[in-house]
């Protein structure tokens, strides 16, 4: 019998079905780490200027702890309602990731602006000097935006990371559950 070695395979190769699964790359792999870092990065801002924002202000702008904790409130509410706006434009406008893009950066230059409100000289009164009305809307202006941006995070981030995944694909099926399981992870190591 006559053949050519090049014709006889050494192994069986995979068929067409094992060739997709092999081909298809994990979604939870190559997408979600995006997902899940914007949601580290927002909770650790989030959490981190929520905890220090009292000692902020009663230690550096000079106001007495009553009025700090409502002003900490009035900003904390202002986070919470704020993704009425970002959900309302995500499902009727926009989309999760252009809202999601958007917002993040909306965030993110709040951040940038209180961050200089407290490093800039002249943008914090002196030891014992009241806070001028430019100082006071600098650092609430931030804080309007900071809530603003994550207005549209919070509301998408979770769906937009479920819509990463395709139901009827088993693969798929398992990686969302474990998406959610880094999600939620996410969310706590940034707190």
């Amino acid at each position: 019998m006559d053949y050519d070695e090049q014709d006889m395979p050494l192994l069986p190769g995979p068929n067409d079905r094992q060739q997709k699964q092999l081909q298809k790359r994990s979604k939870l792999l190559t997408v979600c780490p995006f997902i899940l870092g914007n949601e580290f990065c927002e909770r650790l801002a989030y959490y981190g200027l929520a905890t220090n924002f009292v000692t902020y202000l009663t230690h550096i702008m000079g106001v007495d702890a009553a009025t700090a904790a409502i002003e900490v409130m009035v900003f904390e509410g202002t986070c919470y309602v704020t993704p009425l706006l970002g959900a309302y434009l995500a499902d009727s406008h926009w989309g999760r990731y252009k809202t999601i893009l958007v917002f993040s950066t909306v965030y993110l230059g709040g951040m940038v602006c209180l961050a200089l409100t407290s490093w800039l000289p002249g943008l914090t009164p002196g030891p014992y000097d009241d806070p001028t009305l430019l100082q006071n809307a600098l650092l609430f202006g931030s804080l309007g935006v900071i809530a603003l941006g994550t207005g549209g995070i919070k509301p998408n981030v979770s769906a937009f990371g479920a819509d990463q995944f395709d139901e009827k694909d088993p693969q798929d099926k398992r990686e969302k559950e474990r998406f959610f399981n880094w999600f939620y992870l996410a969310i706590n190591v940034g707190r």
